[in-house]
């Protein structure tokens, strides 16, 4: 299974929907919530994402 990082702008695109950025985010998404590849990122970019 392929692993994918996903860092800060990532995050901050698919969880702000910005526009031109969240459709590819969603794709990626959604082939890490179908099972196809496995992703991870840092606790500094969650960290960062919510503040």
């Amino acid at each position: 299974m392929q692993k994918v990082f996903l860092d800060t702008n990532f995050l901050l695109d698919f969880l702000g929907e910005r526009e031109n950025f969240y459709p590819p985010c969603a794709k990626i998404m959604t082939l890490a919530d179908n099972r196809k590849i496995e992703v991870f990122t840092s606790p500094t970019s969650i960290a960062t994402t919510i503040l």
